[in-house]
């Protein structure tokens, strides 16, 4: 059977690289989502980041679903701040209760993923 571990560790952190360059990189005025659309990105990136999170660390009880959250919704954040910072790009309070949304749609994602997991185990054992 394949150690899936190492390759979880390195999506997870792949996935944070790419979510740093997504949200911290100059982006140019003409390059900019419709008004709106810019939040669904917040809660797919969020999302994706608190799913693998919990995916990573959620099935050894290393990390709860209250620290997964902290650590996504801090993530936000950190992001927003850093945005706020720069010259090129803007902090948005609604872009971090959209990173927000996302961690919980994250984490609830997980949850089935891994409930669905256990059931199809069971069956497939019976």
């Amino acid at each position: 059977m394949i150690d899936l571990s190492n390759i979880r560790r390195g999506l997870l952190i792949a996935y944070i690289i790419a979510l740093l360059a997504v949200t911290l990189a100059p982006v140019p005025g003409s390059v900019y989502p419709p008004s709106g659309f810019d939040k669904l990105v917040h809660v797919g990136l969020f999302g994706g980041l608190a799913f693998l999170i919990m995916w990573n660390f959620g099935s050894w009880r290393r990390i709860t679903i209250a620290e997964a959250l902290g650590l996504t919704v801090v993530a936000a954040i950190l992001i927003e701040v850093l945005q706020g910072m720069l010259p090129f790009r803007n902090a948005d309070t609604w872009d971090f209760v959209a990173g927000t949304f996302g961690a919980l749609l994250g984490i609830v994602l997980a949850g089935a993923a891994r409930k669905w997991k256990h059931s199809s185990d069971s069956i497939s054992t019976d």
